[in-house]
């Protein structure tokens, strides 16, 4: 018995001819157009993807940050023991925002942007740090001194 060549496109061997004229185009159309399946595989990759990049991105820039369990709090909107959201962007904290920042080599603090720059009479990248409860020691800037902006380790977002 005699099998076609799967290499020869002859119509006796295939035993039907192609389609001619506009019939033609639109053949070579339907077989180039992707099923809707692979549209499917294809966006459901491109979500994928974008969704661990987002995660990758937030769990980068977010961090979170608990509050000593004794003592007080400074800012009278957080309480002690509380956990705390912070954006470690925090170039772009302004005054009345509540940050987190360095004081020393491991020592943190958390206060209030009382005034930011030469128009507070401090230097361009330093912050006045003020506390919003005058009974519980914290960090005031009129006593220990500006806070360079390079110290802040994040600005406040939320306490949960």
């Amino acid at each position: 018995m005699n099998r076609p060549n799967r290499t020869d496109t002859s119509n006796a061997n295939l035993g039907a001819s192609e389609p001619e004229g506009r019939d033609a185009e639109d053949h070579a159309q339907a077989r180039s157009r992707p099923s809707p399946a692979r549209i499917l595989r294809v966006v459901r990759r491109g979500v994928l993807i974008t969704a661990f990049a987002g995660a990758a991105y937030l769990l980068s820039r977010f961090t979170t940050f608990d509050m000593p369990e004794t003592g007080c709090s400074p800012i009278w909107r957080l309480a002690p023991g509380q956990r705390l959201l912070l954006d470690t962007a925090a170039s772009h904290a302004g005054v009345g925002d509540v940050v987190i920042f360095r004081t020393g080599r491991e020592t943190l603090a958390i206060g209030r942007i009382a005034g930011e720059g030469v128009a507070s009479g401090i230097g361009a990248d330093e912050l006045w740090i003020g506390t919003d409860d005058p009974s519980c020691p914290g960090w005031d800037s009129s006593v220990d001194g500006a806070v360079e902006r390079a110290d802040v380790v994040g600005k406040v977002l939320f306490g949960m």
